[in-house]
């Protein structure tokens, strides 16, 4: 699997699911050329009233196991196999990640209806969030019939240090696909000789390029470029009829964790017209101690799993290329 997450959760939420037709064509595409596993889990929360509260959440408790044996039917009728389905109670973001944490996810998929920068605030949240909060990569799939799969990913590089894992993991997963791979190199303008900085900047991505060779068994190719990083990506896939995948480290897009890298990884995700690839760095890599002390006994009444859980699909154990950590536990 060549260092290709061996857990993917696909996540969904609410009363719309938010998990589109192409997001679960990249679940199902992803672990089943791969053989990794597919877990599933939908969040959903009530609504508090003083009066009917007990009848309520039953109400929005039963309409969110509907959604999640919904999710199901639609993966298996599209040929895909969930090993787990849980139903979990709460904040959206907060219970994806959570529950991405317990099993190991290596990758989670969202999807995102592509509201843009203010329709964001309402259907986009959740796929914000997890992106700015996950501690294991996330890819988040856009509604639309053309933008799953993709034929190419460019991968953003603006700080090579901070970037590596987004590299491999790109890589992984364009050989899993059959698609080309592109790293684009953004060198920021100012003093200097800009051709010499260009040059230099051909030969680390170059010297990428070999390493993810030797790891992946794929080539990509090299584009350096003077700029900023999420404008040079973003211009580069808009003038492509068909959206590549955009992949990027999230340091590359910042430096503050919440103030620079949130509003340039904002900007990525409003305007991008394909899927995004966003990789944690290595402090969010770390994950929690998973525990229940600040929530004991409610979380087991929280989550149901579905009867469909007794499927096991079988994982081929992965290799982790140099300098790429173990995503999944």
């Amino acid at each position: 699997m060549n260092g290709f997450p061996e857990k993917i959760l696909l996540a969904t939420d609410g009363l719309v699911s938010t998990t589109t037709a192409a997001a679960r064509a990249a679940a199902v595409d992803l672990t089943e050329k791969d053989g990794a596993e597919l877990h599933l889990v939908h969040v959903w929360h009530t609504v508090p009233s003083p009066h009917f509260d007990r009848l309520i959440r039953s109400g929005f408790e039963e309409i969110g196991r509907d959604r999640l044996e919904q999710q199901v039917r639609l993966i298996e009728d599209a040929g895909g196999t969930v090993v787990e389905a849980n139903l979990r109670e709460g904040r959206a973001v907060d219970e994806i990640i959570a529950h991405a944490d317990e099993i190991g996810a290596g990758l989670v998929i969202v999807g995102s209806r592509g509201m843009g920068r203010f329709g964001c605030l309402a259907l986009g949240s959740v796929s914000t969030g997890i992106a700015h909060l996950s501690h294991c990569p996330v890819l988040i799939v856009r509604e639309g019939e053309e933008t799953w799969p993709p034929d190419r990913v460019l991968v953003g590089y603006g700080s090579f240090e901070d970037t590596e894992r987004a590299g491999f993991l790109a890589a992984s997963l364009a050989h899993t696909l059959d698609a080309e791979v592109e790293l684009v190199g953004v060198e920021s303008g100012g003093s200097g000789d800009a051709q010499e900085k260009l040059h230099d900047l051909e030969r680390a991505l170059e010297s990428r390029a070999d390493e993810i060779e030797k790891a992946v068994g794929l080539r990509p190719r090299v584009r350096p470029a003077v700029g900023e990083v999420a404008q040079t990506v973003l211009g580069i896939q808009a003038e492509e009829e068909k959206p590549a995948l955009l992949s990027f480290g999230s340091k590359v897009l910042g430096g503050a964790e919440r103030v620079i890298v949130g509003e340039a990884l904002d900007r990525v995700l409003s305007e991008s017209r394909g899927p995004i690839l966003i990789t944690p760095d290595r402090t969010r890599l770390q994950r929690p101690e998973v525990s229940n002390a600040g929530n004991p006994e409610p979380m087991k009444d929280r989550r149901y799993s579905s009867p469909r859980t007794a499927r096991k699909s079988p994982c081929a154990p992965a290799s982790t290329p140099p300098g790429w950590p173990v995503l999944s536990g």
